[in-house]
């Protein structure tokens, strides 16, 4: 036997609860009634969602930074001396420096970026202060990897005939700075045509990256002091629970151990610290 949703369920027996008793002349007046009374649920505040509803919550995951000025604004006041400390903007104008040096790169047979300049990158920005190993190409910096990746989708690099260079964009940030638009494009880039679960081994938990701006806004909530991580990563579960369904079996982790993990390191980490938004303390 097949078993329900216990939020479907739960819709299900309030939706019957309020037909109880009632009478309809027509069909169209019975949906109608359903209509609304189903209007009025979508508007209301739910606990798992910390507040916002279930209309508030379509719209974050369907229409991000579209429809959503009341839920999530972004800060267009970030000026040009906050960005340059960014970490992902001091790799980004590094990295096009560089190449304007350098330009035309020639790739390596996979289409990579030469092991020198890989290296080069590689020592200049460690993955983590302390935490120095040797690399033989690109792939084996998930974080240059993925930056190549977004410079060149993003539109300040090219690759042609199997070499690298810059394009107007490109030369553009190395002649006058990296300003708040190009951080704006960056980010925008980062959020939307790269696939965070690209870079580790996790389950592809689509979610999380779905989840941005509810993100953003459980930061808001909960983040104004130190919190530890798990945290987070246990409220975004309350709001979202299927997530847990998605986890694939691991014989060493349970499914919210892997949710837990996989939230830390793709939105916390590699996102939010990356791009200077949060402090973390380990």
């Amino acid at each position: 036997e097949e078993t329900k949703n216990p939020k479907t369920a739960q819709i299900l027996d309030e939706m019957l609860s309020k037909l109880e008793n009632q009478k309809f002349r027509s069909i169209d007046e019975g949906q109608n009634f359903l209509d609304a009374w189903s209007a009025r649920r979508n508007a209301e505040p739910a606990p798992e969602f910390l507040g916002l509803s279930p209309e508030q919550m379509h719209r974050v995951l369907y229409r991000p930074f579209e429809d959503t000025s009341d839920i999530v604004t972004l800060n267009e006041n970030i000026s040009r001396e906050e960005i340059a400390e960014v970490r992902i903007v001091r790799e980004t104008v590094y990295f096009l420096k560089r190449l304007s040096e350098l330009e035309p790169l020639k790739a390596t047979a996979k289409g990579n970026l030469p092991r020198a300049f890989a290296q080069e990158m590689h020592s200049v920005f460690p993955e983590a202060p302390g935490f120095d190993y040797p690399i033989m190409s690109e792939q084996d910096d998930w974080k240059l990897s993925a930056l190549r990746y977004v410079l060149d989708v993003g539109g300040w690099i090219k690759k042609r005939n199997q070499k690298f260079s810059l394009t107007r964009r490109g030369r553009n940030v190395v002649n006058n700075g990296f300003g708040p638009d190009d951080f704006f494009h960056l980010t925008d880039t980062y959020l939307h045509k790269f696939n965070w679960a690209s870079q580790d081994f996790y389950p592809s938990l689509d979610i999380i990256q779905q989840g941005i701006l509810f993100s953003f806004y459980l930061l808001h909530r909960k983040a104004d002091a130190y919190i530890h991580a798990h945290e987070l990563a246990e409220c975004f579960i309350q709001a979202f629970p299927n997530i847990l369904n998605t986890a694939e079996e691991d014989p060493f982790s349970e499914s919210g151990t892997i949710v837990h993990r996989a939230y830390c390191v793709r939105f916390l980490q590699r996102f939010c610290h990356y791009f200077g938004l949060v402090a973390i303390k380990t």
